[in-house]
């Protein structure tokens, strides 16, 4: 328990760090958007209002534009717009991805502890 206590700072401390250097990114490249991603508004935008079957295709997967269809039902954006609130999307599930990793990384450090004291 004390050394998870211990290792808490500097954590806390690449935690910051990893969401400062997401939200650069973001910044850095809010008006750059690929090829890809079109494909994947498109089809966000066509089962917002067309309905899910929408995200049924034999190529792209169906989880991103599914997130992006809810930040569009959420923030409603315009044209001009849209393309901010992808990157942003993208930021959240960046923060997510994080959390989860911190969320293995800790569970991993505990089976390891559980491992070692056992013996």
């Amino acid at each position: 328990m004390s050394r998870e206590l211990s290792s808490r700072p500097p954590r806390v401390l690449f935690w910051c760090a990893a969401a400062v250097v997401g939200l650069i990114q973001v910044w850095a490249h809010r008006h750059n958007i690929n090829p890809g991603s079109i494909s994947y508004i498109e089809i966000a935008q066509s089962a917002r209002e067309d309905g899910w079957k929408s995200y049924v295709n034999e190529y792209w997967s169906p989880l991103y534009p599914f997130l992006l269809t809810n930040a569009f039902r959420i923030f409603d954006p315009g044209a001009l717009w849209e393309s901010t609130v992808v990157i942003f999307a993208n930021l959240a599930i960046y923060l997510a991805d994080l959390a989860c990793f911190e969320w293995f990384f800790r569970e991993l450090i505990l089976l390891r502890d559980a491992s070692a004291s056992c013996c």
